[in-house]
């Protein structure tokens, strides 16, 4: 029985591992070092989210590629997810 409660705690403890490996967050910012609320964070695949009020984000990458970033009044930014390490601060 003990044997068998180690085992599902390793299964656990992976599976969380495993998931939070495809979780990419961070901040977007401006090059005076702003928070950028509302910046748009899409995925090759099509998904996406916005920043909150302070400019972070959390977004699943599971299948992803790469990113696109944008905010209104800015040049849109591509980005390779392999490029960036968590968690990210991108200046727009």
């Amino acid at each position: 029985m003990k044997s068998l409660q180690i085992i599902f705690v390793l299964i656990l403890v992976i599976g969380l591992n495993a998931n939070a490996q495809n979780t990419l967050s961070g901040k977007i910012i401006d090059e005076t070092g702003q928070e950028l609320p509302g910046a748009n964070i899409v995925l090759d695949d099509g998904t996406g989210t916005v920043t909150d009020l302070f400019g972070n984000f959390k977004l699943n990458v599971e299948s992803s590629k790469s990113l696109t970033l944008s905010y209104v009044g800015y040049e849109k930014q591509e980005l390779s997810i392999s490029s960036l390490s968590n968690p990210v601060k991108i200046t727009m």
